[in-house]
């Protein structure tokens, strides 16, 4: 099992073992993606990422580290949650949910 931690001002995302809290890996991300929350769809080993900074989805593919796709969504994208295979991600500047 794995434990994946945002990293807010270094704008990445660490992977620890979960058994030793061991750094595994750590995936650097793109200048304005400041990660506060993301999701991790298992099925489809991607990591979706909002950015509060810009207002776009980052989509990160887990084997290769590299964003392989992004959807402009705009205002201050915050919390993002998974579910029944739909995303919903809110939106601080506009108190709404996309």
């Amino acid at each position: 099992m794995k434990v994946y931690i945002s990293n807010y001002l270094s704008k990445s995302i660490s992977i620890l073992d979960y058994s030793t809290l061991e750094l595994e890996k750590e995936i650097l991300l793109e200048e304005n993606i400041h990660p506060h929350h993301f999701c991790i769809d298992k099925k489809q080993n991607i990591i979706y990422i909002p950015s509060a900074i810009n207002g776009i989805l980052y989509v990160v593919d887990m084997e290769t580290d590299k964003i392989i796709d992004t959807v402009s969504i705009g205002g201050n994208l915050s919390q993002i949650v998974r579910c029944n295979d739909e995303l919903f991600i809110s939106n601080e500047d506009s108190n709404s949910i996309y």
